[in-house]
């Protein structure tokens, strides 16, 4: 058995930014609380390389973190994605609000 660890996914039609983009493009984008939190990603054809990789071997590691190798937090992405799009991102979203809607 192998366990597959993932990151948030991330590709130009799909993953994390499909529903962040059209929330960015209309300027309310923004960080989580402090924006401190890792925010680890991995790109779709990052992550299909890598299951194809773990598919075509006969006794993969159990275990696999699939994520870029460099170091990111939600606040950083949160300004990368807004000078990507050319739009601010100065909203705050309260920690307390996701955890009303989504719980822990």
């Amino acid at each position: 058995m192998t366990v597959i660890r993932l990151g948030v996914l991330l590709g130009k039609g799909g993953g994390a930014l499909k529903k962040l983009i059209p929330l960015f493009r209309l300027g309310l984008g923004g960080r989580i609380g402090n924006g401190l939190q890792k925010f680890p990603f991995i790109h779709i054809f990052d992550f299909a390389s890598a299951v194809l990789h773990i598919l075509n071997h006969n006794e993969p590691a159990p275990v696999f973190n699939l994520v870029v190798s460099t170091s990111s937090n939600n606040r950083e992405f949160t300004k990368a994605l807004a000078k990507a799009l050319h739009r601010p991102a100065f909203f705050v979203i309260p920690v307390f609000a996701l955890r009303i809607l989504y719980g822990k």
